[in-house]
């Protein structure tokens, strides 16, 4: 269909004059038609003939921006919608997608910019003002309370209006056999499966029937979770899935995503369910009237400290949040290579957006004290990103030989990059989670600074899980004081590693059967106290 409708154009433009509006329409068209089918080859073909016809073609430029970003050229993606916001500055979908690109490199404070942008344009994008959130979270600008007021502010406008307030029908028995749906895009193929998976298979199945409502193409094979039952979602409106969890008389439906990508949170504002949680795939509130509880642990969200940042009633596992399924396929932990090379190597993990300014101070404090050591910076895009960050470090007078920035890799390629890596260093205010677990895993042991928030204290819940208190740094001197440390005592760092898988898998991080109990038993306590409620 679209091969056919580029002939027919090719056939116009032979006829054509060199600069006809009508056939640059036709291309434009074209160009995103060919974007929404996924055709990218069509769609930079048809948007740069556009551009021929009329060089101040928005849509040509936009078509190209999104081809670029689909295919993780952001430096052009980038480009390619600055030069379309010269044309037409108050384009809301242009704005929107250089955020996302801009997002992607680790441009964070500029991409909260254009997301601000796109909402002042059009404020009633509910996703769009998911993304902003979503990204706020690293923004090291935000302070904690304005952020969750952004929060509030969106629950408030898109969420609450939805609603319902007439009661359920469920049977108001405390003691009896639960029905449990999980809602999530991340079930399969994604970092939060290896947190989900654990609770998945090791549920009651006397006490708690499962279902797992997938926004995603595919759901778990039935031999992953026997006795779980899929329903689909991806696609269907909100209020068909609202409708849909209501006929199947769940009783506690579980968010597993919060504001990130494949997020059903408009499901859960219609309160299909008597009792609603999040949990998991989330660091801060929902926002939403209709999210009843929010499932967290004592040390993440020590008890009385951060009540005021949530909408949500918090309720408390005793050890972790978190418990971990390592991939089958991961490598047996190495030496520390510092052992043999007598140089430290520090790795830095997480994903760009995390990067920041003060993370990079510390980092140039840190090499500074430690002057046979080196690091490696993982998962920053190839191009600008990296150029900017190498720019920064050599500002700071940091040799570049001592800086190594790498692109995202296959996940069996970057299990050989941590093998690289004596020592992980983690970002603030916005940490790791997935990636210190896996770091662990993997013998590689990680330092993290706390903060007063759930944002700033995974990392803190993780290591004291697994008996690595002294790997939690309070301030960022203290951060800096401890890697130096750490960097100038190689001996140190090998006694940290030695044993570290093993002692991860007798750590409550890894312990599926417990962690399932006692969830359950949080899930229990919210459903007594519904029905306690609903009898008074």
């Amino acid at each position: 269909m679209l091969k056919r409708l580029l002939k027919e154009l090719f056939r116009d433009v032979a006829v054509a004059a060199p600069a006809d509006a009508r056939l640059a329409q036709r291309f434009e068209e074209a160009a995103l038609a060919a974007g929404k089918a996924g055709d990218l080859d069509t769609a930079a073909q048809a948007a740069r003939h556009a551009l021929e016809h009329d060089p101040q073609s928005v849509v040509a430029r936009f078509c190209l921006g999104n081809v670029f970003l689909r295919e993780d050229r952001l430096d052009e993606a980038i480009h390619a919608y600055r030069q379309a916001l010269e044309i037409q500055a108050d384009n809301a979908s242009v704005h929107y997608h250089l955020a996302l690109a801009l997002q992607t490199r680790g441009d964070t404070p500029e991409a909260v910019a254009h997301y601000r942008r796109t909402l002042q344009l059009l404020p009633d994008l509910a996703g769009e003002h998911g993304n902003l959130l979503f990204l706020l979270n690293a923004d090291p600008a935000a302070d904690p309370v304005s952020v969750a007021r952004e929060h509030l502010r969106w629950g408030e406008r898109f969420a609450d209006p939805l609603l319902r307030r007439s009661p359920h029908p469920n049977r108001r028995d405390p003691d009896r056999r639960l029905r449990v749906g999980y809602v999530s895009g991340d079930f399969c193929g994604h970092a939060a499966s290896s947190f989900i998976a654990p609770l998945l298979a090791r549920h009651d199945r006397e006490c708690f029937d499962i279902i797992g409502f997938a926004n995603a193409d595919r759901v778990p094979e039935e031999t992953a979770f026997p006795g779980i039952r899929w329903r689909r979602i991806l696609g269907e409106d909100d209020e068909k899935v609202a409708l849909l969890i209501e006929a199947e008389g769940v009783d506690i439906l579980v968010d597993l995503s919060g504001h990130t990508a494949g997020n059903r949170l408009l499901v859960f504002a219609r309160k299909p369910a008597p009792v609603q949680m999040t949990m998991l795939g989330y660091p801060n509130t929902t926002g939403m009237a209709a999210m009843d509880y929010r499932i967290t642990d004592v040390h993440a969200d020590p008890p009385g400290e951060t009540e005021h940042l949530y909408r949500e009633r918090l309720l408390r596992l005793p050890q972790c949040l978190w418990c971990y399924a390592p991939p089958p396929l991961a490598p047996e932990p190495v030496p520390a290579p510092c052992a043999k090379s007598g140089e430290v190597t520090f790795g830095a993990l997480n994903a760009a957006y995390k990067l920041n300014e003060r993370v990079f101070e510390a980092w140039t404090a840190i090499l500074g004290a430690v002057p046979q050591s080196r690091l490696i910076i993982a998962t920053v895009p190839r191009g600008e990103a990296q150029e900017r960050i190498r720019r920064r470090f050599a500002a700071r007078g940091v040799a570049a030989s001592r800086i190594e920035i790498i692109e995202r890799r296959p996940v069996f390629e970057y299990w050989k990059l941590v093998a690289r890596v004596d020592l992980a260093l983690d970002t603030f205010p916005c940490g790791g989670g997935a990636t210190i677990c896996e770091s662990l895993w993997l013998g590689v042991p990680t330092l993290t600074l706390a903060g007063p928030t759930f944002l700033q204290r995974a990392g803190l819940s993780l290591l004291t899980n697994v008996g690595l208190r002294e790997l939690v740094a309070h301030s960022a001197d203290d951060y800096v004081k401890k890697a130096s440390a750490l960097g100038r005592a190689p001996a140190e760092i090998v006694r940290l590693r030695a044993g570290l898988r093993d002692r991860v898998a007798a750590s409550p991080i890894a312990d599926a059967g417990r962690y399932a109990r006692n969830v359950e038993a949080l899930y229990r306590r919210a459903w007594a106290e519904w029905c306690a409620a609903s009898r008074g």
